[in-house]
C-alpha cells in the first residue's frame, strides 16, 4: 500500500534526535532530497489511470496523527529533562517542521474535508499542533469558493514572487477566516466573540498549548514548538503558491467570475509525490470534488500540468527566476474583460 509511505517521514526526525549533533538537520534534509530524486526516478502515472479506492488507504491518514503528536511530545520530554541544548532545539524544530508541514498539514487538509466528525477533529488537532488552526475555516469555507480570484489570499498572482506571496497568504488567511466566522455568527444573531467562533476557539486552544509547553519545557520548549510551527506554515503556504500560481478565473462582469473549473489548479502526475502527499497534486480533482477521499481523485484532462512533482516544485518556487522560466510559458493567455463582454 503506497499510501503508508508518508508515515516513514517520522523516521529522519526521530533518528536525528536520537543521534544528536548535525544529524538533527542533515537526516531530514537528506530525506527531502531523496524524496525529490525518487519522485523523478519513478516517473509519471498515466493521466488516464482510474483511481482504485480502498478503505485501507484511509488508515495512514489516521495513523499519522499519533505519530506526529507522539514525536513532538517525546522531543518536549527530552527538552524538559535538560537533554537538549537551545541550538539543538531549534534544529529539532526545523526537522519536525519539515514533517509536520510536508505530511502533517497535508494530512490535516485531507481530514478536515472528511464527513466523519472524528476525522475532522483529528485534522484540526494537527493544525493546532502547528499553530494554524484557522486554516480549517479559511480553506474549507473561503479558499474553495474564491480560488483563482483576486479575493483569495492564497492564490498567487502571475509573476508574483513567493516571498511577496507569503506575507499576504499568512496574514490574509487569518483575516479571511475571522471574517468568515464573524459573518456566519452574525447570520445566527451572535457576536464574533461568541464561544461558537471556531477561529477564536482555535486561538484559545493554541494559547493553552503554548502555556502548557512553557510550564513543562520552558522557553527552549516554546522556541522548539514555535520553530516547527513556522517551518510547517511556510511549507504549507509554499505549496499553496504552487497549487494555483498564475491561474485566474475570467471576470465576466465587474466582480463576477466564471465558474471554478479544472483549469484553475495545477496538477502533477508524478507518481511518488502523489503517494507521499495523499494525492494532493491531483489538485484540480480535489477542488471539483472536495468531499472525495484522496484515493478517489482523478487526473483532470483540462487541468494544467506541472512538469515536475510538488516536492521539486517547492524548491523551484523558492528560486523565482527559475520558477518563472519553467512555469510561466505553461500559463494560459489572459483574456481581458472587454474581450469577454464582446
Amino acid at each position: 500500500m503506497p499510501y503508508f509511505l508518508p508515515l516513514l517521514m517520522i523516521v529522519p526526525t526521530a533518528l536525528g534526535a536520537a543521534l544528536r549533533g548535525y544529524w538533527i538537520v542533515v537526516l531530514p534534509v537528506a530525506t527531502y532530497v531523496l524524496l525529490v530524486l525518487a519522485d523523478l526516478a519513478l516517473g509519471k502515472a498515466d493521466p488516464a489511470e482510474r483511481p482504485k479506492p480502498h478503505w485501507l488507504n484511509a488508515v495512514p491518514t489516521w495513523l499519522w496523527v499519533p505519530l506526529q503528536l507522539g514525536l513532538c511530545a517525546w522531543l518536549l520530554w527530552e527538552i524538559h529533562r535538560g537533554h537538549v541544548s537551545a541550538i539543538e532545539a531549534i534544529g529539532l524544530g526545523f526537522a519536525l517542521g519539515l514533517a509536520s508541514g510536508g505530511v502533517g498539514i497535508t494530512d490535516a487538509h485531507e481530514l478536515v474535508h472528511r464527513r466523519a466528525w472524528w476525522e475532522r477533529f483529528l485534522g484540526q488537532a494537527l493544525l493546532v499542533a502547528v499553530t494554524y488552526h484557522h486554516f480549517y475555516v479559511e480553506h474549507v469555507f473561503g479558499h474553495h469558493r474564491r480560488a483563482a480570484t483576486p479575493a483569495d489570499p492564497v492564490t498567487a498572482r502571475r509573476g508574483q514572487w513567493l516571498y511577496a506571496f507569503l506575507p499576504r497568504a499568512i496574514g490574509g488567511s487569518f483575516v479571511s477566516a475571522w471574517r468568515i466566522e464573524a459573518e456566519r455568527l452574525a447570520r445566527a444573531g451572535r457576536t464574533q466573540w461568541s464561544p461558537r467562533n471556531r477561529v477564536l476557539a482555535g486561538l484559545l486552544a493554541q494559547a493553552a498549548l503554548y502555556a502548557a509547553i512553557a510550564a513543562y519545557a520552558g522557553w527552549i520548549g516554546v522556541a522548539f514548538f514555535a520553530v516547527q510551527s513556522a517551518v510547517a506554515i511556510l511549507l504549507l503556504e509554499t505549496i499553496n503558491y504552487v497549487e494555483h500560481y498564475g491561474l485566474e478565473r475570467r471576470e465576466t462582469a465587474p466582480g463576477v467570475y466564471e465558474r471554478y473549473g479544472a483549469a484553475h489548479a495545477w496538477d502533477s502526475a508524478c507518481r511518488f509525490g502523489n503517494w507521499m502527499l495523499f494525492d494532493l497534486p491531483k489538485h484540480a480533482s480535489h477542488h471539483l470534488h472536495p468531499g472525495r477521499r484522496h484515493d478517489a481523485l482523478e487526473y483532470e484532462p483540462a487541468a494544467p500540468r506541472l512538469p515536475v512533482g510538488y516536492p521539486l516544485a517547492v524548491i523551484l518556487a523558492a528560486i523565482p527566476p527559475l520558477w518563472f522560466r519553467i512555469v510561466d510559458p505553461r500559463l494560459p493567455p489572459r483574456i481581458p474583460l472587454a474581450a469577454i463582454a464582446a
